[in-house]
């Protein structure tokens, strides 16, 4: 008869024990052990979970994802308090395009980026102007001046783009000091969908983004 593990490690000594269970059950202990783990990371990032604020995307080929991350946390601290920091949470997404070389992982992220846009979650969006200029001349982009509450916008004209109800409805990125060493395509251009659920949230940003020295 197979003897259990309780008579097999009686006649052992302590280190005998830790030994032979090690060696024979370490593959079990190890699996537990990483359930364990991604069970607590699941259950804590679902606990502490942010509402998004403000939802940002930007989408272009050459991008510094180290400086993005940098104003994320930037403006994260400069437009919301400590208290609301811990609820809430203004996200900025680097989605990679080309107009030459579309592979895999792009095609997914401007899937994610038309879902988003559909259903009114991207609040800002930097895109590249051929995009930009469908939805200016289908009329769903928000009037930035008027939102901003600027009296007038800090841009050059040939930095600022126009809807066919003069409206301003674009700012070229490069013209944007918050963006600067963040974005280096040459045809970006930041708009307002006009869609967006967060509106009250996008005219703060856009007043910071203006006063921005």
């Amino acid at each position: 008869m197979k003897k259990s593990l309780k008579e097999i490690l009686a006649p052992m000594s302590g280190k005998e024990r830790v030994n032979y269970i090690w060696h024979y059950y370490k593959f079990h202990m190890i699996g537990v052990i990483v359930l364990v783990v991604i069970a607590s990371t699941t259950i804590n990032g679902i606990i502490n979970k942010k509402d998004v604020m403000l939802n940002i995307m930007i989408v272009g080929e050459k991008m510094d994802t180290a400086k993005i991350e940098d104003i994320t946390e930037k403006i994260n601290v400069e437009l919301l308090n400590e208290k609301e920091r811990d609820k809430y949470e203004i996200s900025i997404q680097a989605v990679p395009f080309s107009t030459t070389n579309i592979d895999p992982q792009m095609q997914v992220g401007l899937q994610k980026m038309a879902a988003e846009l559909a259903g009114g979650f991207i609040d800002v969006l930097l895109v590249e102007k051929s995009f930009f200029d469908e939805m200016n001349l289908e009329g769903n982009l928000l009037d930035i001046k008027e939102l901003s509450g600027a009296q007038a916008l800090p841009y050059q004209d040939d930095q600022i783009y126009m809807s066919e109800d003069e409206r301003v409805t674009g700012i070229h990125a490069s013209a944007i000091k918050l963006f600067e060493n963040a974005i280096y395509d040459e045809n970006v251009v930041l708009c307002i969908p006009g869609n967006t659920k967060n509106e009250a949230n996008v005219s703060t940003f856009l007043s910071y983004m203006v006063e921005e020295k």
